[in-house]
């Protein structure tokens, strides 16, 4: 397997999200801006170079009533689970705003905006890149374990210049959480032929981050066993649960090309998978 036109992308889009980073620790708020857009941009730029030797930026929508369930109930259920837990155990108490109107109103009020963040982060990873590795002939689970760790490294630059290096105790649950979270966004991009149950995924659990950050949501949150984040020990073992299960989903194979097996190989289900092109 060579390597090439994607790891020009990785270059691109870290070269961004280290200047937004030192955007943000200068007191720049436009560096928020260019970290959400940098996946986007880089990918962008690399198919304005000509070069798609991998990975084609494929936008078509595919109906696939599965994916777009999971990506309809994965965050919900999920982050239900773990308020819920912490409730019943005593560490996490809930504040006035955790009511079902404050809920709807701020996921209906918050659904779109996060929706675009969403896209411009997941055209440029799961829309490029995880198509593109599939294309080298990457084994799925390394893909998805591969591109899960470059965007969690490129996730570190928005996290010091946002919050100093308070968040850098968490590392461990963070890289295990995204982790976990790359490898169902993964099988989801690949399984399903399509980005867009990826971007709904991504961009209800946005939606929901403002429910739950809300200052009033709260009375005393639980900052590691149940925190309703990817870096909280329960979260994480959810979304590892559930990474599990999705791998087992059998897999599809692309045009002219069978989608590499969880460990390698190719697997033998003969269904279409349009979504990627050399």
């Amino acid at each position: 397997m060579r390597f090439g036109n994607e790891w020009r992308f990785v270059g691109i889009v870290f070269g961004l999200a280290i200047t937004a980073g030192g955007a943000l620790i200068s007191g720049f708020d436009i560096g928020g801006l260019l970290f959400a857009v940098s996946p986007l941009a880089a990918a962008l730029t690399v198919r304005a170079l000509g070069r798609l030797d991998s990975g084609s930026l494929d936008l078509r929508f595919k109906w696939q009533p599965g994916w777009y369930g999971i990506a309809l109930g994965l965050y919900p259920v999920a982050t239900c689970l773990v308020v819920s837990g912490g409730v019943l155990v005593g560490t996490i108490e809930l504040g006035q705003s955790a009511t079902s109107d404050f809920i709807l109103v701020t996921l209906g009020t918050r659904l779109v905006p996060g929706l675009v963040l969403a896209a411009c982060e997941e055209i440029g990873w799961r829309g490029y890149l995880t198509p593109a590795l599939s294309v080298r002939g990457m084994s799925r689970i390394a893909n998805h374990l591969t591109v899960g760790l470059v965007w969690t490294v490129w996730r570190v630059p928005l996290l010091l210049g946002a919050n100093g290096d308070t968040t850098l105790g968490f590392a461990p649950l963070f890289l295990l959480g995204n982790l976990a979270l790359a490898v169902i966004l993964g099988e989801m991009r690949l399984r399903a032929g399509t980005i867009w149950p990826v971007i709904l995924t991504r961009g209800i659990g946005i939606a929901l981050t403002y429910v739950v950050l809300d200052r009033s949501f709260f009375l005393r949150p639980d900052t590691i066993w149940f925190a309703p984040r990817p870096d909280g020990l329960v979260m994480a073992m959810i979304l590892a649960l559930t990474a599990w299960v999705v791998t087992r989903v059998p897999a599809s194979t692309s045009v002219g090309k069978l989608v590499p097996g969880p460990w390698g190989g190719d697997d033998d289900d003969d269904t279409e998978f349009p979504g990627i092109s050399a």
